[in-house]
């Protein structure tokens, strides 16, 4: 399992400051090969409109967290693509430009607070970061004005944070103090200890990707399903695919070279993957009662039946395969659907897809990891044929 080190290159800005955004380094803990560089970037006009929606009030705060929320996404999203080994290590530079579905992402999240000493209960806010005091009241606007930096950009070396929130008259007061794993003296300012701070400040990432076989041909995908509907009968005396016609198995042995084709390829994957039908006789009584089990929600239903039927050993391994298909699911909509573009690059990198996107090559990929997650549906209801 790799170990990945994130640390902050700068804020750029470039082209006489018009564009701007965060720039990441990455490469592999302890290694002495030069870094990669992550970044994302928006022009100057888009980060000024973005700073026009914010609150008038504690301007300096809100433009602050506009700052934040910038670096929160772009270390997220490039540990999500980690954790997958989804990066090349071997391309110096990886720039890209943000989408306007992921600005307004961005913006979301600078009214809200990612912490994990952040408790709700109903109405009431409370804080845990008291070494073990117990929780102390506070408030979201204290939250926010809270220095211990948001998770997604807190450094990897800074532990046992104590906050100290003083509510009186309607006003609030918070100070803070921690530990460093690194024994660095800079950690007696904590506020710094975030992307956009201390130059000491790192991310460490481990890989958790799911071992995908890049030597399987990927245009053997209609042969997994085959071999998955053939067991399917055999266990449950009835077959899994009712495909409608010959062409939707032919468009999946088929290459393709372009976004456009990929997304039609894709497209045309889940398509026959939701003409998986489970019948209502394999759910339960209570799982059919479902309104997420109803209708054509293939996946939902075929995880309700296997969550019953299948014993424990072999249950998780046939969830994880359907998380895969979901993945596949996850990856049209992104396509096809505006709302859900912020969903693509994270969703590939699941996958195993590495940036940047080679669309040949992501749809082999995309095939593989289908027929690992066909293959251990297969393998889990092998044993209920007996």
């Amino acid at each position: 399992m790799a170990r990945y080190e994130i640390k902050k290159e700068k804020w750029a800005e470039v082209n006489g400051g018009t564009i701007v955004g965060p720039v990441l380094t990455v490469n592999l803990e302890g290694s002495r090969d030069p870094a990669v560089w992550i970044g994302l970037h928006c022009s100057k006009w888009d980060f000024e409109q973005l700073a026009a929606q914010l609150p008038q009030q504690q301007r300096e705060m809100w433009v602050y967290r506009l700052h934040g929320a910038f670096w929160r996404y772009a270390i997220e999203t490039l540990e999500i693509a980690l954790a997958q080994d989804a990066i090349d290590l071997t391309r110096g530079q990886q720039l890209r430009e943000l989408t306007r579905d992921e600005l307004d992402l961005i913006l979301a999240r600078v009214r809200d607070k990612a912490c994990s000493y952040q408790i709700r209960a109903g109405r009431e806010w409370g804080c845990t970061a008291t070494h073990g005091a117990g929780t102390q009241v506070t408030t979201k606007p204290a939250c926010l004005g809270c220095p211990i930096p948001d998770d997604e950009y807190l450094c990897s070396a800074l532990t046992a944070p104590r906050a100290t929130v003083k509510l009186s008259a309607g006003h609030f007061g918070v100070s803070f103090e921690a530990f460093c794993d690194m024994g660095r003296n800079e950690v007696q300012v904590p506020q710094n200890c975030q992307a956009d701070g201390w130059p000491c400040w790192h991310r460490i990432v481990e890989s958790n990707a799911t071992e995908i076989d890049r030597q399987a041909d990927p245009r053997h995908v209609t042969e997994a399903l085959d071999f998955l509907n053939a067991t399917w009968r055999l266990a449950f005396n009835k077959p899994l695919l009712r495909l409608r016609n010959a062409e939707d198995i032919a468009a999946l042995v088929q290459p393709c070279t372009s976004h456009a084709e990929f997304k039609s390829a894709v497209s045309a994957l889940d398509d026959v993957l939701k003409q998986m039908v489970i019948e209502d006789d394999l759910l339960t009584e209570k799982d059919r009662a479902k309104e997420e089990n109803k209708g054509d929600k293939t996946l939902n239903r075929l995880t309700a039946c296997l969550s019953s039927r299948l014993p424990t050993e072999s249950r998780g391994d046939a969830l994880d395969a359907i998380k895969v298909l979901r993945r596949v699911n996850a990856v049209r909509r992104a396509l096809q659907h505006s709302g859900a573009a912020s969903e693509l690059l994270p969703t590939l990198a699941a996958l195993g897809i590495k940036q940047p996107i080679d669309w040949s090559t992501a749809w082999d990929q995309t095939r593989r990891a289908t027929i690992g997650a066909l293959a251990a549906l297969r393998r889990s209801i092998d044993p209920l044929t007996a």
